[in-house]
């Protein structure tokens, strides 16, 4: 990968229930536009008046609220995670029409049985992200199948220069990964995979080097506002 590429990846970005006047990221906001590619695990739902699913956390925010998104200049998010489905299947839909409008990248979706990758290539480096969340989805969004994943990074690694892995795991406010996290993980690594990006715990987890890989077990939250 050129050394002169710079990756930004943010946690759990909730946005918030109600529309916002200021942009959330407006401290940030410089370091994120200056990255090559900025990603963050988009972690709510579009609010479309859909009745909430029997949960203690129903997460949904303003379509407008997506606009701070493109403007900070995310181009690359997650969308495989346990909150997608909290306005049901219309407010996930919204949300795919939302960022496709303002060309910002979906990771996480499924295609085929697999996930479906997203290529960006920046100064003369093709990077491949594939998404995962380890959540019972029957379609549009793809859960977390072990073998799979491995093929899917396999056969990534063929096309481009550097494959990051997305993959929303592990348990709420646990401070360090499981070791079955850990070994799969590092199976990824050797699979092809130079970056796996964690999140769901909504608490940071630890960073390891591995075989010349870099992984992220989770980065905890990033714009956790809830109202």
């Amino acid at each position: 990968m050129s050394m002169g590429l710079k990756l930004v990846f943010c946690g759990d970005t909730m946005l918030g229930a109600t529309r916002l006047e200021t942009s959330p990221f407006a401290h940030v906001r410089r370091l994120i536009q200056d990255a090559d590619i900025a990603f963050c695990n988009l972690e709510t739902s579009i609010a479309v008046g859909a009745t909430p699913p029997e949960k203690r956390h129903v997460l949904a925010s303003c379509e407008e609220n997506i606009d701070f998104l493109a403007d900070c200049g995310f181009g690359i998010v997650n969308l495989a995670h346990n909150h997608i489905l909290d306005q049901g299947e219309q407010g996930s839909r919204r949300m795919l029409e939302l960022l496709t409008s303002r060309a910002i990248q979906i990771v996480g979706l499924r295609e085929s049985g697999h996930s479906k990758p997203v290529v960006i290539e920046r100064k003369g480096t093709r990077i491949g992200f594939l998404g995962y969340a380890d959540y019972g989805f029957k379609d549009t969004y793809m859960p977390l199948r072990e073998a799979i994943a491995m093929e899917d990074v396999v056969e990534l690694r063929k096309q481009v220069d550097c494959v990051v892995v997305s993959l929303h795991w592990g348990y709420e406010y646990v401070e360090y990964p499981s070791p079955r996290q850990q070994a799969f993980a590092r199976k990824l690594v050797r699979a092809g995979a130079q970056m796996v990006i964690g999140h769901h715990p909504h608490v940071v987890q630890g960073v390891e080097r591995y075989q010349g890989g870099l992984i992220a077990y989770s980065l905890g939250n990033f714009n956790s506002r809830l109202n």
